[in-house]
Protein backbone atom coordinates (compact mmCIF):
# COMPACT_ATOMS: atom_id res chain seq x y z
CA UNK A 1 0.00 0.00 0.00
CA UNK A 2 2.88 2.38 0.73
CA UNK A 3 4.23 1.65 -2.75
CA UNK A 4 0.90 2.45 -4.37
CA UNK A 5 0.49 5.59 -2.29
CA UNK A 6 3.89 6.93 -3.32
CA UNK A 7 4.11 5.93 -6.96
CA UNK A 8 0.57 5.88 -8.27
CA UNK A 9 -2.39 8.20 -8.43
CA UNK A 10 -5.02 5.53 -7.87
CA UNK A 11 -7.89 7.51 -9.31
CA UNK A 12 -6.67 8.24 -12.85
CA UNK A 13 -3.72 7.11 -14.89
CA UNK A 14 -2.59 8.02 -18.40
CA UNK A 15 -1.27 5.30 -20.67
CA UNK A 16 0.03 6.76 -23.95
CA UNK A 17 -2.85 8.88 -25.30
CA UNK A 18 -5.55 7.06 -23.31
CA UNK A 19 -6.79 8.27 -19.97
CA UNK A 20 -7.57 5.29 -17.80
CA UNK A 21 -9.38 5.18 -14.50
CA UNK A 22 -7.91 2.72 -12.02
CA UNK A 23 -9.77 0.74 -9.39
CA UNK A 24 -8.18 -1.01 -6.45
CA UNK A 25 -8.56 -4.78 -6.23
CA UNK A 26 -8.05 -6.91 -3.17
CA UNK A 27 -9.41 -9.76 -1.16
CA UNK A 28 -11.84 -9.03 1.64
CA UNK A 29 -9.14 -8.92 4.30
CA UNK A 30 -7.10 -6.38 2.33
CA UNK A 31 -10.14 -4.16 1.81
CA UNK A 32 -10.88 -4.20 5.54
CA UNK A 33 -7.28 -3.24 6.26
CA UNK A 34 -7.36 -0.35 3.76
CA UNK A 35 -10.38 1.06 5.60
CA UNK A 36 -8.93 0.57 9.08
CA UNK A 37 -11.32 -2.26 9.94
CA UNK A 38 -10.26 -5.36 11.91
CA UNK A 39 -9.85 -8.72 10.18
CA UNK A 40 -12.98 -9.94 11.98
CA UNK A 41 -15.09 -6.79 11.81
CA UNK A 42 -18.11 -7.99 13.82
CA UNK A 43 -21.60 -6.71 13.09
CA UNK A 44 -20.58 -3.96 10.61
CA UNK A 45 -18.55 -6.17 8.29
CA UNK A 46 -19.39 -4.63 4.91
CA UNK A 47 -16.67 -2.26 3.64
CA UNK A 48 -19.06 -0.56 1.21
CA UNK A 49 -22.01 0.37 3.44
CA UNK A 50 -22.98 0.66 7.11
CA UNK A 51 -25.33 -2.31 7.26
CA UNK A 52 -25.28 -4.61 10.28
CA UNK A 53 -25.45 -8.39 10.26
CA UNK A 54 -29.09 -8.45 11.40
CA UNK A 55 -30.21 -6.33 8.43
CA UNK A 56 -28.22 -8.57 6.05
CA UNK A 57 -30.77 -11.28 6.74
CA UNK A 58 -33.58 -9.09 5.35
CA UNK A 59 -33.98 -9.17 1.55
CA UNK A 60 -32.85 -6.03 -0.26
CA UNK A 61 -36.34 -5.55 -1.73
CA UNK A 62 -37.75 -5.14 1.80
CA UNK A 63 -35.05 -3.06 3.54
CA UNK A 64 -33.51 -0.98 0.75
CA UNK A 65 -29.86 0.10 0.50
CA UNK A 66 -28.06 1.22 3.62
CA UNK A 67 -25.88 4.42 3.77
CA UNK A 68 -22.69 4.06 1.75
CA UNK A 69 -19.26 4.32 3.30
CA UNK A 70 -17.03 7.04 1.85
CA UNK A 71 -13.33 7.60 2.43
CA UNK A 72 -13.72 11.00 4.09
CA UNK A 73 -16.38 9.67 6.45
CA UNK A 74 -14.18 6.70 7.31
CA UNK A 75 -11.30 9.01 8.27
CA UNK A 76 -13.68 11.09 10.40
CA UNK A 77 -14.88 7.95 12.21
CA UNK A 78 -11.28 7.02 12.97
CA UNK A 79 -10.46 10.48 14.31
CA UNK A 80 -13.61 10.53 16.44
CA UNK A 81 -12.91 7.04 17.79
CA UNK A 82 -9.37 8.04 18.66
CA UNK A 83 -10.47 11.23 20.39
CA UNK A 84 -13.40 9.75 22.30
CA UNK A 85 -12.25 6.28 23.32
CA UNK A 86 -8.55 6.09 22.55
CA UNK A 87 -9.32 3.40 19.91
CA UNK A 88 -10.87 1.01 22.41
CA UNK A 89 -11.75 -2.08 20.41
CA UNK A 90 -14.66 -2.79 22.74
CA UNK A 91 -16.48 0.26 21.35
CA UNK A 92 -15.87 -0.49 17.66
CA UNK A 93 -19.59 -0.93 16.93
CA UNK A 94 -20.22 2.74 17.69
CA UNK A 95 -17.75 3.74 14.97
CA UNK A 96 -18.78 1.12 12.41
CA UNK A 97 -15.67 -0.96 13.15
CA UNK A 98 -13.15 1.72 12.09
CA UNK A 99 -10.46 1.18 14.72
CA UNK A 100 -7.24 1.70 12.75
CA UNK A 101 -6.07 4.55 10.57
CA UNK A 102 -7.35 4.15 6.99
CA UNK A 103 -4.62 3.63 4.40
CA UNK A 104 -4.03 5.41 1.07
CA UNK A 105 -4.70 8.84 2.53
CA UNK A 106 -3.63 10.73 -0.60
CA UNK A 107 -4.83 8.27 -3.19
CA UNK A 108 -8.15 9.75 -4.27
CA UNK A 109 -7.26 13.17 -5.64
CA UNK A 110 -8.80 14.61 -2.48
CA UNK A 111 -12.18 13.25 -3.53
CA UNK A 112 -12.97 12.16 0.02
CA UNK A 113 -16.73 12.14 -0.54
CA UNK A 114 -16.50 9.44 -3.20
CA UNK A 115 -18.19 6.21 -2.04
CA UNK A 116 -15.86 3.30 -1.39
CA UNK A 117 -17.78 1.46 -4.11
CA UNK A 118 -16.43 4.02 -6.63
CA UNK A 119 -12.77 3.07 -6.20
CA UNK A 120 -12.52 -0.43 -4.69
CA UNK A 121 -13.83 -3.41 -6.62
CA UNK A 122 -16.22 -5.81 -4.95
CA UNK A 123 -14.17 -8.98 -4.20
CA UNK A 124 -16.09 -11.17 -6.62
CA UNK A 125 -13.62 -14.07 -6.46
CA UNK A 126 -14.06 -14.31 -2.69
CA UNK A 127 -17.83 -14.12 -3.12
CA UNK A 128 -17.69 -17.01 -5.59
CA UNK A 129 -15.49 -18.97 -3.21
CA UNK A 130 -17.96 -18.44 -0.37
CA UNK A 131 -20.88 -19.66 -2.49
CA UNK A 132 -18.90 -22.68 -3.71
CA UNK A 133 -17.75 -23.49 -0.19
CA UNK A 134 -21.30 -23.29 1.19
CA UNK A 135 -22.66 -25.56 -1.53
CA UNK A 136 -19.80 -28.06 -1.22
CA UNK A 137 -20.11 -28.29 2.57
CA UNK A 138 -23.85 -28.82 2.41
CA UNK A 139 -23.44 -31.58 -0.15
CA UNK A 140 -20.97 -33.17 2.25
CA UNK A 141 -23.41 -32.67 5.14
CA UNK A 142 -26.10 -34.55 3.22
CA UNK A 143 -23.68 -37.42 2.61
CA UNK A 144 -22.70 -37.41 6.29
CA UNK A 145 -26.37 -37.70 7.19
CA UNK A 146 -26.72 -40.66 4.82
CA UNK A 147 -23.58 -42.32 6.21
CA UNK A 148 -24.99 -41.99 9.74
CA UNK A 149 -28.16 -43.76 8.60
CA UNK A 150 -26.04 -46.47 6.94
CA UNK A 151 -24.07 -46.93 10.18
CA UNK A 152 -27.25 -47.27 12.20
CA UNK A 153 -28.72 -49.78 9.72
CA UNK A 154 -25.54 -51.88 9.59
CA UNK A 155 -25.31 -51.85 13.38
CA UNK A 156 -28.75 -53.44 13.47
CA UNK A 157 -27.71 -56.16 11.02
CA UNK A 158 -28.65 -54.73 7.64
CA UNK A 159 -26.30 -54.89 4.65
CA UNK A 160 -25.87 -52.75 1.56
CA UNK A 161 -24.69 -53.76 -1.87
CA UNK A 162 -21.21 -52.42 -2.60
CA UNK A 163 -20.51 -51.43 1.03
CA UNK A 164 -18.08 -53.55 3.04
CA UNK A 165 -17.08 -52.76 6.59
CA UNK A 166 -13.33 -53.26 6.80
CA UNK A 167 -11.84 -53.86 10.27
CA UNK A 168 -9.88 -51.15 12.09
CA UNK A 169 -11.30 -48.28 10.05
CA UNK A 170 -13.10 -45.21 11.30
CA UNK A 171 -16.27 -46.43 9.63
CA UNK A 172 -16.11 -49.82 11.37
CA UNK A 173 -15.46 -48.07 14.67
CA UNK A 174 -18.59 -45.97 14.09
CA UNK A 175 -20.64 -49.15 13.51
CA UNK A 176 -19.28 -50.72 16.71
CA UNK A 177 -19.93 -47.53 18.68
CA UNK A 178 -23.50 -47.47 17.38
CA UNK A 179 -24.01 -51.08 18.52
CA UNK A 180 -22.73 -50.22 21.99
CA UNK A 181 -24.83 -47.06 22.17
CA UNK A 182 -21.85 -44.69 22.46
CA UNK A 183 -21.94 -43.18 18.97
CA UNK A 184 -21.89 -39.41 18.65
CA UNK A 185 -23.57 -38.53 15.30
CA UNK A 186 -21.05 -35.71 14.77
CA UNK A 187 -18.21 -38.27 14.82
CA UNK A 188 -19.35 -39.92 11.59
CA UNK A 189 -16.95 -37.81 9.54
CA UNK A 190 -16.08 -40.55 7.06
CA UNK A 191 -18.12 -43.15 5.30
CA UNK A 192 -18.90 -44.61 1.89
CA UNK A 193 -21.04 -41.76 0.64
CA UNK A 194 -18.80 -39.00 1.92
CA UNK A 195 -15.95 -40.78 0.11
CA UNK A 196 -18.00 -41.11 -3.07
CA UNK A 197 -18.98 -37.44 -2.90
CA UNK A 198 -15.33 -36.40 -2.61
CA UNK A 199 -14.40 -38.72 -5.48
CA UNK A 200 -17.23 -37.44 -7.71
CA UNK A 201 -16.26 -33.81 -6.99
CA UNK A 202 -12.63 -34.62 -7.75
CA UNK A 203 -13.62 -36.00 -11.16
CA UNK A 204 -15.24 -32.68 -12.11
CA UNK A 205 -12.18 -30.71 -10.99
CA UNK A 206 -13.28 -29.76 -7.48
CA UNK A 207 -10.69 -30.99 -4.98
CA UNK A 208 -10.63 -28.98 -1.74
CA UNK A 209 -7.20 -28.59 -0.19
CA UNK A 210 -6.40 -28.88 3.50
CA UNK A 211 -5.95 -25.41 4.98
CA UNK A 212 -5.68 -24.58 8.68
CA UNK A 213 -7.42 -27.74 9.77
CA UNK A 214 -10.22 -27.54 7.21
CA UNK A 215 -10.88 -27.92 3.51
CA UNK A 216 -11.12 -24.91 1.24
CA UNK A 217 -11.88 -24.43 -2.44
CA UNK A 218 -9.99 -22.27 -4.89
CA UNK A 219 -11.61 -20.33 -7.72
CA UNK A 220 -11.42 -23.18 -10.23
CA UNK A 221 -12.86 -25.64 -7.69
CA UNK A 222 -15.86 -23.41 -7.06
CA UNK A 223 -16.43 -22.78 -10.77
CA UNK A 224 -16.24 -26.48 -11.67
CA UNK A 225 -18.59 -27.43 -8.83
CA UNK A 226 -21.42 -25.12 -9.91
CA UNK A 227 -20.99 -25.53 -13.68
CA UNK A 228 -20.56 -29.32 -13.80
CA UNK A 229 -23.14 -30.17 -11.17
CA UNK A 230 -24.99 -32.54 -13.54
CA UNK A 231 -22.12 -35.05 -13.18
CA UNK A 232 -22.98 -35.39 -9.48
CA UNK A 233 -26.58 -36.38 -10.25
CA UNK A 234 -25.85 -40.16 -10.45
CA UNK A 235 -24.58 -40.05 -6.86
CA UNK A 236 -27.72 -38.27 -5.66
CA UNK A 237 -29.88 -40.83 -7.50
CA UNK A 238 -27.97 -43.65 -5.82
CA UNK A 239 -28.49 -42.05 -2.41
CA UNK A 240 -32.22 -41.59 -2.93
CA UNK A 241 -32.53 -45.22 -4.07
CA UNK A 242 -31.29 -46.48 -0.69
CA UNK A 243 -34.63 -45.77 1.02
CA UNK A 244 -33.14 -46.15 4.49
CA UNK A 245 -35.14 -43.28 5.98
CA UNK A 246 -38.72 -43.07 7.14
CA UNK A 247 -41.17 -41.45 4.74
CA UNK A 248 -40.90 -37.91 6.14
CA UNK A 249 -37.09 -38.07 6.44
CA UNK A 250 -36.82 -39.46 2.90
CA UNK A 251 -38.97 -36.60 1.66
CA UNK A 252 -36.77 -34.08 3.49
CA UNK A 253 -33.61 -35.68 2.05
CA UNK A 254 -35.04 -35.42 -1.45
CA UNK A 255 -35.81 -31.72 -0.90
CA UNK A 256 -32.30 -31.02 0.45
CA UNK A 257 -30.70 -32.65 -2.60
CA UNK A 258 -33.03 -30.76 -4.94
CA UNK A 259 -32.13 -27.48 -3.20
CA UNK A 260 -28.38 -28.09 -3.56
CA UNK A 261 -28.80 -28.87 -7.26
CA UNK A 262 -30.97 -25.76 -7.69
CA UNK A 263 -28.30 -23.53 -6.11
CA UNK A 264 -25.65 -24.96 -8.43
CA UNK A 265 -27.91 -24.61 -11.45
CA UNK A 266 -28.66 -20.95 -10.71
CA UNK A 267 -25.20 -19.81 -9.65
CA UNK A 268 -23.21 -21.59 -12.37
CA UNK A 269 -24.24 -19.24 -15.23
CA UNK A 270 -24.19 -16.29 -12.83
CA UNK A 271 -20.58 -16.99 -11.80
CA UNK A 272 -19.56 -17.26 -15.46
CA UNK A 273 -21.29 -14.02 -16.46
CA UNK A 274 -19.88 -12.08 -13.51
CA UNK A 275 -16.37 -13.44 -13.98
CA UNK A 276 -15.81 -12.82 -17.68
CA UNK A 277 -14.38 -9.65 -19.26
CA UNK A 278 -17.27 -8.62 -21.49
CA UNK A 279 -18.72 -5.16 -21.91
CA UNK A 280 -22.24 -5.12 -20.44
CA UNK A 281 -25.31 -3.37 -21.80
CA UNK A 282 -28.03 -2.01 -19.54
CA UNK A 283 -30.25 -4.93 -20.50
CA UNK A 284 -27.54 -7.45 -19.62
CA UNK A 285 -27.03 -5.84 -16.20
CA UNK A 286 -30.78 -5.85 -15.59
CA UNK A 287 -30.82 -9.57 -16.37
CA UNK A 288 -27.93 -10.19 -13.96
CA UNK A 289 -29.84 -8.23 -11.31
CA UNK A 290 -32.80 -10.61 -11.69
CA UNK A 291 -30.52 -13.65 -11.55
CA UNK A 292 -28.84 -12.44 -8.34
CA UNK A 293 -32.23 -11.73 -6.75
CA UNK A 294 -33.41 -15.24 -7.71
CA UNK A 295 -30.26 -16.80 -6.30
CA UNK A 296 -30.65 -14.93 -2.99
CA UNK A 297 -34.22 -16.23 -2.68
CA UNK A 298 -32.95 -19.81 -2.98
CA UNK A 299 -29.94 -19.10 -0.74
CA UNK A 300 -32.11 -17.79 2.07
CA UNK A 301 -34.37 -20.84 1.82
CA UNK A 302 -31.47 -23.20 2.30
CA UNK A 303 -29.01 -21.38 4.57
CA UNK A 304 -29.81 -19.92 7.96
CA UNK A 305 -27.77 -16.72 7.66
CA UNK A 306 -26.54 -14.35 4.95
CA UNK A 307 -22.83 -13.64 5.58
CA UNK A 308 -21.15 -10.35 4.56
CA UNK A 309 -19.80 -11.69 1.25
CA UNK A 310 -23.27 -12.79 0.14
CA UNK A 311 -24.59 -9.39 1.22
CA UNK A 312 -22.00 -7.78 -1.09
CA UNK A 313 -23.34 -9.91 -3.94
CA UNK A 314 -26.90 -8.83 -3.20
CA UNK A 315 -26.30 -5.10 -2.59
CA UNK A 316 -23.12 -3.96 -4.28
CA UNK A 317 -22.30 -6.01 -7.39
CA UNK A 318 -25.07 -4.59 -9.59
CA UNK A 319 -24.49 -0.89 -8.63
CA UNK A 320 -20.81 -1.33 -9.40
CA UNK A 321 -21.53 -3.07 -12.71
CA UNK A 322 -23.66 -0.09 -13.72
CA UNK A 323 -20.69 2.21 -13.05
CA UNK A 324 -18.14 -0.04 -14.74
CA UNK A 325 -20.06 -1.12 -17.82
CA UNK A 326 -17.95 -4.30 -17.77
CA UNK A 327 -18.14 -7.70 -16.09
CA UNK A 328 -16.21 -8.10 -12.85
CA UNK A 329 -13.58 -10.33 -14.43
CA UNK A 330 -11.94 -7.33 -16.09
CA UNK A 331 -10.39 -6.48 -12.75
CA UNK A 332 -10.57 -8.98 -9.92
CA UNK A 333 -8.37 -9.77 -6.94
CA UNK A 334 -6.65 -12.67 -8.73
CA UNK A 335 -3.57 -10.52 -9.42
CA UNK A 336 -3.34 -9.82 -5.72
CA UNK A 337 -3.82 -13.49 -4.95
CA UNK A 338 -0.89 -14.33 -7.25
CA UNK A 339 1.32 -11.81 -5.44
CA UNK A 340 0.13 -13.19 -2.09
CA UNK A 341 1.16 -16.67 -3.20
CA UNK A 342 4.60 -15.32 -4.13
CA UNK A 343 5.03 -13.62 -0.75
CA UNK A 344 4.06 -16.80 1.09
CA UNK A 345 6.52 -18.87 -0.92
CA UNK A 346 9.41 -16.47 -0.14
CA UNK A 347 8.42 -16.29 3.51
CA UNK A 348 8.23 -20.05 3.95
CA UNK A 349 11.62 -20.48 2.33
CA UNK A 350 13.60 -17.80 4.15
CA UNK A 351 11.77 -16.36 7.13
CA UNK A 352 12.64 -19.05 9.67
CA UNK A 353 16.25 -19.33 8.50
CA UNK A 354 17.37 -15.79 9.29
CA UNK A 355 17.01 -13.33 12.11
CA UNK A 356 17.29 -10.35 9.79
CA UNK A 357 13.57 -9.92 9.25
CA UNK A 358 13.91 -6.39 7.84
CA UNK A 359 16.08 -7.50 4.92
CA UNK A 360 13.68 -10.34 4.12
CA UNK A 361 10.74 -7.97 4.25
CA UNK A 362 12.48 -5.57 1.86
CA UNK A 363 13.24 -8.42 -0.55
CA UNK A 364 9.65 -9.65 -0.44
CA UNK A 365 8.29 -6.14 -0.94
CA UNK A 366 10.54 -5.50 -3.95
CA UNK A 367 9.70 -8.80 -5.65
CA UNK A 368 5.99 -8.30 -5.06
CA UNK A 369 6.06 -4.66 -6.18
CA UNK A 370 7.90 -5.61 -9.39
CA UNK A 371 5.29 -8.29 -10.04
CA UNK A 372 2.47 -5.80 -9.51
CA UNK A 373 4.11 -3.29 -11.87
CA UNK A 374 4.44 -5.92 -14.61
CA UNK A 375 0.92 -7.15 -14.05
CA UNK A 376 -0.50 -3.62 -14.15
CA UNK A 377 1.44 -2.57 -17.24
CA UNK A 378 0.56 -5.74 -19.15
CA UNK A 379 -3.11 -5.43 -18.21
CA UNK A 380 -3.31 -1.79 -19.21
CA UNK A 381 -1.67 -2.48 -22.57
CA UNK A 382 -3.98 -5.38 -23.34
CA UNK A 383 -7.16 -3.56 -22.34
CA UNK A 384 -6.25 -0.38 -24.25
CA UNK A 385 -5.33 -2.39 -27.33
CA UNK A 386 -8.65 -4.23 -27.26
CA UNK A 387 -10.73 -1.08 -26.85
CA UNK A 388 -11.34 1.52 -29.52
CA UNK A 389 -12.91 4.08 -27.17
CA UNK A 390 -10.96 5.86 -24.42
CA UNK A 391 -13.94 7.43 -22.63
CA UNK A 392 -14.91 4.49 -20.40
CA UNK A 393 -13.08 3.43 -17.22
CA UNK A 394 -10.62 0.57 -17.40
CA UNK A 395 -9.78 -1.77 -14.60
CA UNK A 396 -6.36 -3.00 -13.56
Amino acid sequence: MAFLNKELDVYTYKHEEHKIRLWLCGDTKQIWQILGMPVSPGIHACPFCRINTADCQIPLSRRGFRPERCYGGTKQLYALNRQKTGLNRKTQREFFNVIDEPKLNNALNNDNDAPILDWILVPIVHINLRVGQDIYKNGMRICQKVDLAVVQSMASGSSFQGITVLPDTDFSKSVEACRSGTLDPEEVTCGPYQYRYEKACSKIGCSPQAHFGGSTLNGNDAHNLVTRYHKLVPLWIEILALEIFEHDEQKLLKKEIADVISLMKIYGPLMTNLGNTNRLTKEAIDELDKEIAGFLIEYRKYFKTVPPKIHMLEDHVIPQLRKLGWSMGIGSEQGGEASHKLVKAVRQRFFNKSSDKDSILRAVTKVTSDSIIRLRSDTIAKKVKKTTSSTNPRIV
